[in-house]
């Protein structure tokens, strides 16, 4: 894919960059809320689903 961008614009700097956390690697963090908030981060995803979200991100990474 590089190498096609490379070709077709040559004068482009190409910028690969990851897809941004979808929650924290530790979760417990969403179980208090942020410096000045009152509300819970993420307060309507349910705490067991936490794990779920990060093996999402993972495999987007991974891709």
């Amino acid at each position: 894919m590089l190498e096609r961008i490379r070709y077709f614009a040559p004068g482009a700097k190409p910028v690969l960059v990851g897809y941004p956390r979808l929650v924290p690697e530790d979760t417990n963090k969403c179980l208090t809320p942020a410096p000045g908030q009152t509300e819970l981060p993420l307060a309507d995803i349910p705490q067991d689903a936490m794990p779920v979200l990060d093996q999402i991100q993972k495999r987007l990474d991974d891709t």
